[in-house]
């Protein structure tokens, strides 16, 4: 039985649960939610650890700390993508929790993984369950339930818990039920903790990790449901995102507080220690949960969030005083150019990896301006640009575009003559005018609900929809342009990426130009690498 790690055993494991997660990482990347083939779970959370995980191979663990400090420093610099993000805030809060103790034992154990459930909910915009956070949060729940001082026993109970959860996933997300697979980040998460598992078997015969990707594959995808969006609500399920914190002066009990909360909300992440109470909730009835937990003490800082009507958007003290510059995040070169024409000051080029919170804190402390506006232009950037504005010194505003092409709409309403404030409301009333068709060429044959996606066909994809499948891309583009009403719009801008042959352009021109002959359209060389085109419409 093992009770306790020294600080080298604790390292060893959470080293070799890196080199697990390196192991199956292309598993990860092949689980798309989409035939887009851009899958790259996998390889940002392996981008996420490795230069903590090299740096750790480097040094003795004197103590918990020695891992702690530096492991922390790595991870919110090197966070990559939605899916590293939530690895690196997780392992902030597990390791700040662990570095308190002298061994690793049980009770660390349980601290450290409440203490990153915590963080992760509190870091996120908006933590959606289904994720990575519902693996984290059951592996909380059995870790916590479990009557066991072993730590090995621990752990495996917590995989057991966590893979009965992953195949829930799809029915907490319907985009997952569609493509008919389960959550690669929470998949993820679980071979990390395997592999921590491992290292602690000791001679104890323990499942060999997996060494076949494509049965693994197929073992965690089924039959996709066509009719998943069907009774969808987008809106989330409770309203209220509820952050409270009590300093504990009384001895008060409260046996079913645990369940009051299940029975009041999602996303919940409660650490309960002798001197302070932390909770995040998504709930209904924020007044409810606050008056449950006053009689445990005094009532410090508390945040009671309406996600009904939140605006997505992050603005800053002195919005009105200073003029602006913006940072952009672009996903090829041929943007930067006209990006700058419309007067953003910096754009940070990406290509297949996605920016990394240093590389975006990089581009912020070489700017002259005190007031920034970054625009991510991809959901999966978002939150890297969270931590860089948290760490940078100036006042960053995020407008958080989800895409190239509302970023293009967003910095028409730029001014460099405006302030921040001014500019933030100008550009986010820009986005409505923000509409885009997307080409991609599909590498593996695929299928998204009742739709089936030859291998090497083109489709276009609206909204997360898809318009047209076709064997050429002239075709694709055209059949896809014939489902929306171009009669009305005016303008076209076509960026070609890399790979796209330019000789099949004029197909297209003529094309549009047959649907509606007044269209006025541009094409730019936009250079990126996942799309081979990427169509706004205005």
């Amino acid at each position: 039985m093992i009770e306790t790690l020294q600080p080298e055993d604790l390292k060893a494991a959470i080293i070799q649960g890196a080199e697990h997660l390196a192991k199956n990482h292309r598993i990860l990347d092949r689980l798309n939610v989409f035939p887009v083939p851009d899958g790259d779970t996998g390889s940002n959370m392996v981008a996420t650890l490795k230069a903590a995980v090299e740096d750790l191979k480097g040094r003795p663990a004197l103590s918990i700390g020695d891992i702690a400090t530096p492991m922390i420093e790595h991870l919110v610099r090197d966070s990559r993508g939605n899916s590293g993000f939530i690895l690196a805030w997780f392992f902030t809060g597990f390791l700040k929790a662990a570095e308190n103790y002298e061994l690793f034992d049980r009770r660390a154990l349980l601290e450290a993984f409440a203490h990153g459930a915590y963080q992760v909910n509190t870091s996120l915009f908006t933590p959606v369950e289904g994720t990575m956070i519902t693996i984290i949060a059951t592996m909380t729940r059995a870790l916590r339930e479990s009557p066991s001082l072993c730590l090995r026993e621990n752990l495996s109970l917590a995989v057991a818990a966590g893979r009965v959860s992953l195949f829930e996933t799809p029915r907490m997300l319907p985009l997952l039920a569609k493509a008919g697979v389960v959550d690669s980040g929470a998949l993820g998460f679980i071979f990390i903790i395997e592999g921590m598992l491992h290292s602690l078997a000791r001679g104890v015969q323990v499942p060999d990790p997996r060494s076949s990707i494509e049965e693994d594959e197929q073992s965690y995808r089924f039959t996709p449901d066509p009719a998943a969006f069907r009774d969808w609500n987008p809106m989330p399920e409770y309203r209220f995102c509820t952050e409270v914190y009590v300093a504990r002066t009384h001895s008060h009990d409260d046996p079913g507080l645990r369940s009051f909360l299940q029975d009041r909300g999602n996303s919940i992440a409660l650490v309960v220690d002798p001197g302070f109470i932390k909770l995040h909730i998504h709930t209904n009835e924020p007044q409810e949960i606050l008056d449950r937990l006053k009689p445990f003490g005094d009532m410090g800082k508390s945040k009671i969030e309406d996600m009904h009507e939140q605006v997505r958007l992050f603005s800053t003290e002195g919005g009105n005083e200073s003029t602006c510059a913006i940072l952009a995040c672009v996903p090829g070169p041929g943007f930067r150019p006209l990006l700058e024409a419309l007067g953003v000051e910096c754009s940070l080029v990406y290509l297949r990896d996605l920016p990394t919170a240093g590389e975006i804190l990089e581009q912020l402390a070489a700017m002259d301006a005190s007031h920034i506006i970054l625009l991510p232009n991809n959901a999966n950037i978002l939150p890297s640009a969270i931590t860089a504005k948290d760490m940078c010194g100036k006042e960053v505003a995020i407008l958080p575009t989800r895409n190239i092409v509302q970023g293009m709409a967003a910095a028409y309403g730029y001014s460099e003559n405006s302030t921040l404030d001014e500019n933030l409301q100008s550009m986010r009333d820009c986005l409505e005018f923000a509409d885009g068709l997307y080409l991609y060429r599909c590498g593996a044959a695929s299928v998204f609900g009742d739709v089936n996606i030859p291998a090497g066909h083109y489709f276009v994809l609206h909204d997360e929809h898809v318009l047209s499948i076709a064997d050429d891309p002239v075709s694709a583009v055209l059949e896809a342009s014939a489902t929306i009403d171009l009669k009305d719009k005016n303008n076209i801008t076509i960026y070609t990426g890399n790979g796209f042959d330019d000789s099949l352009l004029q197909g297209i021109l003529d094309g549009l130009a047959g649907i509606n002959p007044t269209l006025e359209i541009e094409v730019y060389a936009g250079g990126q690498i996942r799309e081979l085109l990427i169509i706004s419409v205005e």
